[in-house]
């Protein structure tokens, strides 16, 4: 299968940078390398996501914890004197 591309200037330099990253000498195999990569990659990027989410669900949790914390504290600080 043939492939043509015509891509305008700002195509042209996104081609270059993927180039770059991908370490390839071709447009054509920067796309196909990236095309490969890509459905990977994408897994891996909504997995990482998701943990975010979870880690700061977690960071929510212990703050809210803090403040309980601080404010049964300030209560029973305030019921002493």
């Amino acid at each position: 299968m043939a492939l043509t591309l015509r891509p305008d200037e700002s195509q042209s330099k996104d081609l270059d940078t993927l180039k770059s990253l991908l370490n390839e000498k071709s447009a054509s195999g920067a796309l196909f390398k990236a095309a490969k990569e890509y459905p990977k990659l994408h897994s891996e990027h909504q997995a990482l996501l998701e943990e975010k989410r979870t880690l700061q669900r977690q960071v929510m949790q212990l703050k809210r914890g803090i403040l309980d914390y601080e404010r049964a504290k300030s209560d029973l600080l305030a019921l002493a004197e």
